[in-house]
């Protein structure tokens, strides 16, 4: 339960976590200036924060996505090696 995804995405790029399931990573990620966080009001006129992704979060996010690309296509290669390719 603890680790829900967001339910909704505003046009603003801000998301909105189920009810203090987010604000734990959220709150690290902020530390280091990976996104950024307001207050508003909900669909049903609630109170909730909303988060979106800072400039360097973003290049942060392109950065890891690269690096787990490249790993899972060495993975991939070395799993499709035949044993004998090992030797």
């Amino acid at each position: 339960m603890g680790n829900r995804a967001p339910n909704r995405a505003d046009k603003r790029g801000f998301v909105v976590g189920q009810s203090g399931h987010l604000v734990p990573a959220a709150a690290e990620a902020g530390a280091g200036g990976s996104i950024e966080s307001e207050w508003g009001a909900s669909e049903n006129n609630r109170r909730a924060r909303y988060y979106k992704l800072t400039r360097s979060g973003r290049r942060q996010l392109q950065n890891d996505v690269e690096e787990w690309q490249q790993t899972a296509e060495i993975m991939a290669r070395f799993l499709a090696a035949r044993v004998e390719d090992l030797s």
